[in-house]
């Protein structure tokens, strides 16, 4: 059988580094793994009992929503919401390509984050984490909306000011470290990779 096939058994994927799901039959199991292309159109041609092909769909579902293309890299989303609200933010301030906006939209667009920016007004995608001026700390302190985010994601909100304004704000690597789960550390460091002009790093491959 050629490996082009969409029956049997798969054992090799046509390309590198890509997300793989395991495969035999036409069933889930231990054995070799199908590319998730490939998958796909398994998924679409191959007639599956119902439960099955929803099964598979799911999956596929789940896997497309973290995923979409930055120039001709992928770029990781946690969900297909975050997906949504990039691609909002990206079109509100036009600002495809510019790494500074990119990277604070990216951020932002989280649905933890987003829920307490909640499309306030101003001119950049960090506007609403301002508070009022601190003569003391010659600095402004931060929002009543900032305040109510929980720790991780507030660190993962001023790594975002920080990386739109080029200053030192109310960041703390350490603090932001030692909270930060997997999915929070996933963001970051995509969102540094966009500020960059990098292409995206394979996040897996870091953890």
């Amino acid at each position: 059988m050629t490996q082009g096939s969409l029956s049997g058994n798969i054992t090799k994927s046509p390309r590198p580094n890509c997300d793989l799901l395991s495969f035999q039959g036409g069933l889930f199991s231990g054995g070799p793994r199908l590319p998730l292309l490939a998958l796909r159109a398994v998924v679409r041609v191959r007639l599956l009992a119902p439960s099955k092909n929803n099964f598979l769909l799911e999956i596929l579902q789940k896997e497309e929503s973290k995923n979409t293309i930055r120039g001709d890299v992928s770029m990781y989303f946690v969900s297909a919401e975050h997906r949504t609200n990039y691609e909002q933010l990206v079109a509100k301030f036009n600002c495809q390509n510019v790494p500074d906006f990119e990277s604070a939209c990216y951020v932002v667009a989280h649905p933890e984050i987003w829920r307490k920016y909640n499309g306030q007004p101003g001119g950049s995608p960090v506007h609403w984490t301002f508070g009022e001026w601190n003569e003391a700390e010659n600095r402004r302190d931060e929002s009543e909306a900032m305040n109510c985010l929980s720790g991780a994601f507030r660190e993962l909100a001023r790594a975002a000011v920080e990386m739109f304004t080029g200053g030192q704000n109310h960041f703390c690597f350490a603090r932001f470290i030692g909270n930060a789960g997997d999915e929070v550390y996933r963001v970051f460091i995509q969102a540094m990779n966009i500020r960059r002009k990098s292409e995206t790093v394979e996040v897996e491959g870091v953890l």
